[in-house]
């Protein structure tokens, strides 16, 4: 009756089973670890980095944005809502010159939520194409974090996307990973 409890598992069997566990606890050790917090001196940084930069301010989407004093400036209307560009051109470690875009597009929309829009937008799409995605909050409001590579000609583009007053803001950075900044300027007019 009792000649089976002698057995036991497998060697093969035992080995997968210790390395599931082990990816496992990885796992819940990486997902509980708490995240860097920004810190004052951080942000004073900051401040000081973008304290000369110019002001953008729209009146008619309730917005105002900081970017670099060097940068163009550029707005379009079409059928899909407004842009708001910002370009410059730098030059990589190659030396090879190359154009950074950060563009502010807004339109109306008949969205609610921000994630039905986004998974209505992104349904046709593979999920290994997002490289990232998050909720993130800047300057109290929550926004939607993408790091899409398909949608900025292969380079890492960036964008944060908010449904408010039935507009979608869609803030997008275009392959330069040295302005993340200027997302943190970003404000909604009172």
């Amino acid at each position: 009756m009792f000649k089976y409890l002698n057995k036991g598992i497998s060697t093969p069997l035992a080995i997968i089973i210790i390395i599931v566990l082990s990816i496992f606890l990885i796992g819940i050790i990486f997902w509980l670890t708490p995240k860097e917090e920004t810190t004052i001196s951080e942000i004073e940084n900051l401040k000081n980095k973008t304290s000369n930069w110019e002001t953008y301010r729209n009146e008619e989407y309730g917005f105002l944005i900081k970017y670099p004093a060097d940068w163009t400036f550029e707005e379009r209307e079409d059928e899909e809502g407004k842009s708001f560009s910002f370009k410059t051109t730098k030059k990589d470690k190659m030396n090879v010159y190359y154009d950074n875009l950060f563009s502010i597009f807004v339109k109306e929309t008949a969205y609610a939520s921000i994630q039905k829009w986004f998974d209505d937008t992104y349904k046709d799409r593979e999920s290994t194409m997002i490289l990232y995605k998050e909720i993130i909050a800047i300057n109290d409001n929550k926004w939607l974090y993408v790091n899409d590579p398909i949608n900025s000609g292969g380079c890492s583009g960036i964008s944060i996307n908010l449904i408010r007053n039935s507009k979608l803001y869609r803030v997008i950075n275009y392959c330069d990973p040295d302005v993340p900044e200027i997302f943190s300027t970003f404000k909604f007019l009172e």
